[in-house]
């Protein structure tokens, strides 16, 4: 019997886009529909409001079915803790998975068939599975900009600094690259022209003064300045990246077709050693 599966979209632009390759990924796998609920992301303004469809064509207002672990209230947020806080991640049989940091994607995969996903999917199995997809939608919607895009960086190197929430977050996953960092990537690309995308200028212009760097993105467009940054990342030849979802996917998606990217040795799943293998790019971890 084909059953109808919602996964949940919330988070940044990144976190959406690996929510969206999960719901892709486990319809090819399941023959089952899937669609996605925006209702936790329609109701709030985190990062700038930035959706899906600012990107590409995506309708959020599509209608999905919904449960408590779904919505904004506070009845909801106490639902979601105590669960956590008892370690239960599975709902009802089918009917709910709740899927956190830890959880690999053979875990995820066997519970492929729950009716409601909620978490952050950060798989390059299903980022895999989508990324010509994605590549064709996002030229699709923004054609003109990527022109101009990669007439202005195809040859640089896109250094993107994540700072801004980061700094703010008690999250150990939301690690803020620290200037040190920066200058043993730049190390490694010497020569080269860096172009920088960040969410803070000021401290971007402090530490890299004198360098042969320029703190921009995309000018005079309609889109949002954090699409704008993402679709110029996307044309750079190179990368050098934090532990930013958003960074990770502007390289994975990279029109270049065999970018260098510089990141962190970190322990996240998209970042694995595991996972670069399976992106066959090349890379190199910090030291």
């Amino acid at each position: 019997m084909n059953m109808h599966m919602t996964v949940l979209l919330q988070g940044g632009l990144g976190n959406q886009l690996f929510q969206l390759a999960w719901a892709k990924y486990i319809e090819s796998v399941s023959a089952d529909t899937v669609s996605c609920n925006s209702e936790m992301l329609l109701g709030k303004g985190i990062h700038g409001g930035i959706r899906l469809s600012d990107l590409i064509d995506f309708d959020h207002s599509q209608s999905s079915e919904s449960c408590i672990f779904f919505e904004n209230g506070i009845v909801a947020k106490i639902v979601r803790l105590i669960f956590r806080k008892a370690h239960i991640r599975q709902l009802g049989g089918h009917l709910l998975y709740d899927y956190d940091a830890d959880t690999s994607f053979d875990q995820a995969c066997n519970a492929i068939n729950s009716k409601f996903h909620f978490g952050y999917f950060q798989y390059v199995q299903s980022a895999l599975y989508f990324r010509e997809e994605l590549r064709s939608l996002i030229l699709k919607k923004h054609v003109t900009l990527l022109a101009e895009g990669k007439e202005l960086y195809s040859t640089s190197v896109g250094v993107h600094v994540r700072r801004g929430d980061f700094l703010l977050s008690t999250d150990p996953h939301h690690k803020v690259m620290d200037e040190d960092y920066y200058f043993k990537a730049i190390e490694r690309f010497k020569g080269r022209h860096f172009v920088i995308f960040t969410d803070d200028k000021d401290w971007c212009e402090a530490v890299f003064k004198g360098q042969d760097f320029e703190v921009c993105g995309l000018l005079g467009t309609d889109v949002k300045p954090a699409i704008a940054d993402f679709l110029s990342l996307i044309c750079c030849k190179d990368y050098i990246i934090g532990t930013s979802t958003f960074a990770w996917w502007a390289a994975f998606l990279s029109f270049n077709s065999n970018p260098m990217v510089y990141m962190p040795r970190v322990k996240l799943p998209f970042q694995s050693e595991e996972s670069n293998q399976l992106i066959g790019w090349n890379y190199i971890l910090s030291e």
